[in-house]
């Protein structure tokens, strides 16, 4: 995990009302982050705020809990900073065509639902409301989870896959190559990455996947990239389950 060199010991922020269990929960995460960690990052949504709306597509989406987690942020840095975010949820993707069905049905705000994560890269991409390939979007907020099929504990053969992210290899590899290609692509002000713990592991010498990660966010010029772990029930969450994830931060850039 990253530690924030510029944090003071003891130094805390205020706190502040909060509305239901969840929020309450949700805020008390927010306040427990290094004060100078906060700041750097709502001076990020600052800028992204001054561009209008927050443009945001989500990879491997899931029930896309994201979707329930913005309106909260819109609550929390309202509370917090008084910013005002105004997100434009603008694609989804996910293969499973069950969760595909539940995002249709859920999460109606999206206009485009992508069926195939290699496509996002590419010119044109399948949108399964419409049934037709489109133009996939630039986005200022990517979130994306890749497989964590070849890093699970679950797999016999996950010791092996120490460095697949690295190697392009399997499906977490495979998966990884195909977000990284659409981040090289349409750099994103904000992007979010989430896969597991077993990504800081490492052979001898030989840098770990996580590390690899790290250093290719800052070879597409994020300043401000972080590697965090984080126990999901610390977060609300009844599952026990500890998740890596990473954060790069970037100038906005002005697109149409």
């Amino acid at each position: 995990m990253t530690q924030d060199e510029n944090t003071k010991v003891g130094e805390v922020l205020p706190t502040y009302p909060s509305g239901t269990t969840l929020e309450d929960t949700a805020l008390r995460t927010l306040l427990a982050l290094p004060p100078s960690l906060i700041r750097r990052v709502s001076l990020s949504l600052k800028k992204l705020v001054s561009l209008g709306y927050i443009h945001v597509g989500t990879c491997f989406s899931g029930c896309d809990m994201l979707h329930h987690a913005l309106q909260f942020m819109s609550r929390a840095w309202k509370l917090l900073f008084n910013i005002h975010i105004n997100f434009d949820l603008r694609f989804q993707c996910e293969s499973d065509v069950g969760k595909q069905v539940f995002l249709v049905s859920e999460v109606p705000a999206s206009p485009q639902l992508f069926n195939d994560a290699a496509e996002l890269g590419s010119t044109l991409a399948l949108n399964v409301k419409t049934q037709r390939r489109e133009a996939v979007p630039w986005v200022s907020l990517l979130v994306a989870g890749f497989s964590c099929v070849d890093k699970s504990p679950l797999n016999i053969h996950s010791h092996k896959n120490k460095q697949c992210i690295q190697r392009q290899t399997g499906q977490s590899g495979e998966t990884f190559s195909c977000i990284a290609k659409y981040i090289r692509l349409t750099l994103a002000s904000v992007v979010v990455l989430e896969n597991l713990r077993e990504m800081f592991q490492t052979d001898g010498n030989d840098i770990s996947d996580a590390e690899y990660v790290v250093e290719f966010l800052k070879s597409l010029g994020y300043c401000n990239v972080m590697s965090i772990l984080t126990k999901a029930q610390d977060h609300g969450s009844r599952a026990v389950r500890v998740r890596a994830f990473f954060v790069g931060l970037r100038r906005p850039a002005t697109h149409s």
